[in-house]
């Protein structure tokens, strides 16, 4: 629950900030590239799996795939497990907790000074955050001195399963 209001969160969304690049022919309809552009910035993350929290996030959403939300409704309305991004709302209080522990000892560690060279590298992808990182030739890592933080590819059933 916030601590301003009485309410409770109900996802943790993402989604990119770069502009997408449509590849479009002359084809292509305004409509069918604004469809696409909208899938681009259709947000990732978690939520709560719950028909009304999904609904009033989503009013269009009757079946398939969601616009703007990591979900996907079954034929019968019904949240598809496979398809989406649902989880409980005690798996999502876990999660938030979690989340807010990392935060915590995140600041603990810059508070206490240690900086240390240390960008992501995700096993899943194979790209480490350097390719993206303006500051690489300032920073100096290296990565025959310095190590990476690896993410793991997990699923999400073991990532949940990890926090219990």
């Amino acid at each position: 629950m916030t601590e301003k209001e009485n309410a409770n969160p109900a996802g943790m969304f993402y989604f990119s900030l770069i502009d997408p690049i449509i590849k479009a022919s002359k084809n292509k309809t305004n409509e069918e590239i604004k469809e696409e552009l909208k899938k681009k910035f259709r947000m990732n993350g978690m939520i709560v799996a719950d028909i009304n929290i999904i609904k009033k996030m989503d009013k269009t959403l009757e079946k398939g795939a969601s616009s703007s939300i990591p979900v996907y409704l079954d034929k019968d309305g019904n949240i598809s497990k496979g398809r989406s991004n649902a989880i409980t709302k005690e798996e999502f209080t876990r999660l938030q907790k979690t989340a807010e522990k990392v935060i915590k000892q995140i600041a603990k560690e810059i508070l206490e000074g240690n900086i240390d060279i240390k960008p992501v590298y995700s096993k899943k992808t194979k790209v480490d955050a350097c390719k993206y990182c303006e500051y690489k030739s300032i920073c100096g890592f290296d990565p025959n001195i310095n190590n990476y933080s690896y993410i793991e590819n997990k699923t999400k059933e073991e990532i949940l399963n990890s926090i219990k």
